[in-house]
């Protein structure tokens, strides 16, 4: 409602609202609070002066708050103003050290470039130093091959000219009917065999322990056969028990028994097994000297024994891996037990012809 209306709605039996004793020609509407509450408010004059008064004085007071607001006001202004500034500024220092910070990195990348360019250089050096190497390498393979091809035609001669004359001397020792057939050793590939057992194992197969055992069983046999018939007493081995698969030696001025069998459980076994083999080994080659001392004979045998290093034709006899072994490990006692047995088989021989040379003279006798 408007002040004009509020005046002319004046209650004529009102008092002051202030002193409550106001006459009524002194009432006055108080136009700021009939805003303010929006109803009539009724004041005497000397109310109405100190309301009045009391306003003027508020307005004062809110009139220096607003005085100081915008003083604040101001401040921020300024405030946001430096801060405006401090920003741009820092702006400016961000994109100065980003420049820079962009200048090292196009430095560091040309760089990089460049050390790429020098490695992609040497790799293409690489390359043709790689290609030459390997033209120069199929080289040496293609003569190796050639050189290769024809060791094996030399080892397949030799193989040959091996099982000739093995064959010949089966023939040979057949005649006479003797010992030969009761040890008949032959070859195969690189095995050698004592009545069809073979010892050893052939490339790329596995070994058959049984047949090998037993077979040791029968060279042991046959060798103390030879050294009882020629009288010879064993300077190394001190007993020989003959017990098929089972069968061991004992090492002169020892009672400990070494097997001749496999597999073996352990390493003491295989190396007990070993020097079963270099006192075998180490006797015949004694076993030799003496009957060339004693019944003046010249015997040449197939393959030189070095006692030095128990090695036969240049093999040693142990099942272990030697550094200059031709064969490792089993293939290399499997070749070298063959050279073995087939100078065993010329021992036969030379019992044969003793034999034949006892019974030509018991002839003549009569």
């Amino acid at each position: 409602m408007s002040n004009k209306i509020i005046l002319e709605e004046i209650d004529e039996n009102r008092f002051c609202e202030k002193c409550k004793v106001g006459e009524r020609k002194d009432l006055n509407v108080n136009l700021y609070l009939v805003d303010f509450y929006q109803f009539p408010f009724y004041l005497c004059e000397p109310c109405l002066k100190i309301q009045l008064k009391n306003e003027f004085q508020d307005i004062e007071i809110i009139g220096q708050e607003i005085t100081e607001t915008q003083k604040k006001l101001q401040l921020v202004d300024e405030n946001m103003i430096s801060i405006k500034n401090k920003i741009e500024e820092n702006e400016k220092l961000i994109n100065q050290s980003q420049q820079q910070k962009q200048k090292l990195e196009i430095e560091e990348l040309k760089m990089k470039e460049q050390q790429l360019n020098q490695e992609f250089e040497k790799l293409k050096k690489n390359v043709l130093d790689f290609e030459i190497r390997e033209s120069k390498y199929w080289v040496e393979v293609n003569s190796f091959e050639k050189r290769l091809q024809t060791l094996l035609n030399k080892k397949q001669i030799a193989d040959n000219l091996e099982q000739y004359y093995n064959d010949k001397l089966n023939n040979k020792l057949n005649k006479y009917n003797t010992i030969n057939s009761v040890f008949f050793i032959e070859v195969s590939e690189q095995v050698g065999l004592i009545n069809n057992l073979m010892i050893g194992k052939k490339l790329n197969e596995d070994i058959n322990w049984d047949e090998t055992n037993a077979g040791l069983g029968q060279v042991i046999l046959l060798f103390l056969y030879l050294m009882n018939k020629f009288g010879y007493q064993s300077s190394y081995i001190k007993d020989i028990q003959v017990c098929g698969n089972e069968s061991y030696i004992c090492e002169a001025n020892k009672s400990e028994q070494l097997y001749l069998r496999g597999p073996f459980s352990n390493k003491g076994d295989e190396a007990k097994f070993n020097r079963a083999m270099k006192m075998i080994l180490d006797e015949f080659s004694l076993f030799v000297d003496y009957l060339q001392q004693t019944y003046l004979q010249n015997i040449q045998l197939p393959f030189k024994i070095d006692q030095s290093n128990s090695s036969i034709d240049g093999l040693l006899l142990t099942t272990q891996t030697a550094a200059n072994a031709q064969y490792k490990g089993l293939d290399n006692w499997t070749q070298a037990f063959k050279k073995l047995l087939i100078n065993f088989k010329f021992l036969i021989s030379f019992n044969a012809q003793y034999d034949s040379k006892k019974e030509i003279e018991l002839l003549d006798r009569e």
